[in-house]
């Protein structure tokens, strides 16, 4: 089934997306048909955590039959002013992650299963009489996660695929090299001045604080084909990387360790782009200015001609995903 959106008549957007595991499963305690369902969840102002209507998975054949339900239970953040929408990558362990909380019906007996493995919250303790952590239902846990981790995938598609939004999706650095994640940690005093990259040979004095990367990255932006960005003006103060420049971070956590092939913004209303070379820190709009300390910013690849010239905007051409910062300029 195909993902959607259509207005919501209370306000807000409804997103469609598919969840199920088309892969059936069957012993003699539990019958699992491979079911598909269609979920439509209405995204309103604010930060929310959903729970989705119920649906059938399969039957369940101890002490009596009973339907397995299931359902979807996450968090997001929707800023309806600037058409931004927050979730959490399906390996992000968190507890807005996407859960699949299944019972036998007319019970109950909840568990649960997070996308993100390594994910465990008081609440997961099964109840006795659903437990399928046992020997006599080997696999049903990845069934379950593989469901969740699906319908993560498929509800991303659907708001990538709406062209409505920029979405960003958290995700942690746990791909990046500890070397170049090292490289990339900055240094300040206790007043906040920026010092320099972290030297891991170093003695630093008492009160100089060293800021994890974790403090910074936050994840990818996709935006819709051909959204307007300006460059951050005084962006050249934001804490220098070395060893990892943040065109390196784009590569290594947008773009699988390749090289980019063209400016994001290439030729963009005539404009003579050079060779792209770096990672320009960019803002959303058609105005390029400076923006306070702590604040959200994006990293395209763009050309040293977009990078040095303040007096145009660019377009997400080449490109629409970005590596999305927090805590602009290292604070």
């Amino acid at each position: 089934m195909n993902p959607k959106s259509s207005p919501c008549s209370g306000g807000g957007t409804i997103i469609s997306f598919s969840v199920g595991n088309r892969l059936p499963y069957s012993v003699s305690l539990l019958d699992l048909p491979g079911k598909v369902h269609q979920v439509d969840i209405g995204l309103k102002e604010g930060d929310h955590t959903i729970a989705s209507p119920e649906f059938e998975l399969g039957t369940f054949k101890l002490n009596g039959q009973k339907t397995i339900m299931g359902r979807l239970r996450f968090g997001y953040s929707y800023d309806s002013k600037n058409q931004v929408i927050t979730v959490c990558g399906t390996d992000y362990a968190s507890a807005g992650s996407m859960t699949l909380i299944t019972r036998p019906e007319g019970t109950d007996q909840l568990a649960f299963e997070y996308s993100a493995s390594g994910f465990a919250a008081d609440e997961a303790a099964p109840h006795q009489d659903w437990n399928y952590n046992t020997q006599l239902l080997p696999g049903v846990a990845k069934y379950f996660r593989d469901i969740a981790r699906q319908a993560n995938d498929a509800f991303i598609a659907a708001l990538i695929e709406a062209q409505i939004y920029m979405v960003r999706v958290r995700s942690n650095l746990s791909d990046l090299r500890i070397d170049d994640y090292l490289n990339l940690c900055v240094v300040t005093s206790a007043d906040g001045q920026f010092l320099g990259p972290y030297d891991p040979t170093a003695e630093y004095e008492e009160g100089v604080k060293i800021n994890p990367l974790d403090s910074v990255y936050n994840g990818t932006t996709v935006v819709p084909a051909g959204t307007f960005f300006a460059n951050v003006i005084g962006s050249d103060g934001d804490p220098k990387v070395r060893g990892l420049s943040w065109i390196e971070l784009w590569r290594q956590m947008v773009n699988g360790g390749q090289q980019p092939v063209a400016c994001t913004s290439y030729n963009f209303n005539g404009f003579a782009c050079g060779p792209v070379d770096r990672g320009g820190h960019i803002i959303p709009g058609t105005v390029a200015h400076s923006i306070p300390n702590g604040s959200d910013v994006y990293i395209f690849p763009i050309c040293a001609a977009h990078n040095n010239n303040d007096n145009v905007y660019m377009s997400a051409i080449t490109y629409q995903t970005a590596v999305w910062l927090t805590n602009y300029m290292g604070r």
